[in-house]
């Protein structure tokens, strides 16, 4: 574990001590996420995850109490919020000075649980698609004689069919990963070698804000002329290192970037279920909070854009829009790569 790390080292146990058990591992950092989290943890255990270790950030709805009760999942703490900047010298030895203390928890938690070994890291909403009957042991024994330390997931946004379905949505108190679901059927990105992989097309939130002239980075004459631009920009990052091999000088520089790092020639499809009925009250207390990236810069947008979409009763398919049904839908589309 890189020096920094150790002396940031303040996780204390909250239940179940599974630090010396074996098996495949997922950490993450979760807080009030008892939406997703029954879902989650369904769907990992069938993909032959073993072991979960959550870092709660203070949760005061039933998150802590429902992980507590599960016999394969291990709960840890610490004194130190997700927004609270990373003290300076420890921050400073990582590169990472006035970043905040979730960069510093991602790395702590792979290095602590996970040192030399492939593991996920995954927020709650995050859900990987693997090939029928395929488990996360099987995929990494596929390359354990390889160099690679990181496999690259693509975040597919995945959407109802209008946003009126966010207010009627049945499923309001959990998730349900089969309640029809859909997602922009394009490929997003693209293998680059030994670096990561290259956007192609930039996602769901791109193409939303762009359709509604509410894109940030959309410059003032493409607002008049958007001839100028038919093609969204980037909006938010839709590519993530999920699967990793950790290595005594790994860590976390942003939220979607680890160094070193060796690519797999794959890009793994993550169902990313941002667009649930709980969205609206999500976006009010990020931003009320304070804790995420420029106050929650992109939440702000974000909301913006789903008033736009409200106010004309608008629905979230496109032309690019594909029902789910499985991973071979993600196969067929491009979002999967490497599997073959």
């Amino acid at each position: 574990m890189h020096q920094a790390l150790s002396q940031l080292d303040d996780l204390t146990l909250v239940s179940n001590d599974l630090s010396q058990a074996r098996g495949f591992t997922l950490t993450a950092i979760i807080r009030n996420e008892m939406y997703f989290l029954p879902a989650f943890l369904r769907h990992y255990r069938t993909l032959g995850v073993k072991r979960f270790i959550f870092l709660d950030d203070q949760s005061d709805d039933d998150s802590r109490a429902f992980l507590c009760a599960q016999d394969d999942v291990m709960v840890v703490e610490s004194k130190y919020r997700f927004g609270d900047q990373i003290p300076e010298e420890s921050g400073h030895q990582l590169g990472l000075s006035g970043e905040r203390m979730c960069l510093m928890w991602r790395s702590l938690l792979v290095a602590k649980y996970c040192g030399g070994e492939w593991s996920l890291h995954l927020d709650a909403d995050e859900f990987l698609s693997l090939p029928q009957g395929q488990t996360m042991e099987a995929l990494v024994e596929s390359f354990a004689n390889t160099d690679a330390t990181t496999g690259w997931a693509v975040m597919l946004d995945m959407y109802p069919t209008a946003i009126s379905d966010l207010s009627n949505n049945p499923n309001k108190n959990s998730l349900d990963p089969d309640a029809g679901w859909y997602f922009d059927g394009r490929p997003h990105l693209a293998l680059n070698g030994s670096d990561e992989p290259k956007m192609v097309y930039p996602g769901c939130r791109a193409r939303i804000l762009h359709t509604y002239h509410l894109h940030p980075r959309t410059k003032k004459i493409e607002r008049y002329l958007p001839f100028l631009r038919p093609n969204p920009r980037a909006f938010n990052a839709i590519r993530k290192p999920i699967l990793l091999k950790w290595s005594a000088d790994s860590f976390f520089e942003t939220n979607h970037r680890v160094t070193p790092s060796v690519p797999l020639p794959m890009i793994l499809p993550l169902m990313h279920f941002k667009f649930t009925p709980h969205i609206h009250e999500k976006i009010q207390k990020v931003v009320a909070s304070g804790q995420h990236f420029r106050g929650g810069w992109a939440y702000r947008h974000l909301d913006q854009a789903l008033a736009a979409m409200a106010e004309h009763d608008a629905r979230f398919l496109d032309a690019c829009s594909v029902k789910h049904s499985g991973f071979e839908d993600f196969r067929r589309t491009g979002n999967a790569i490497g599997f073959d």
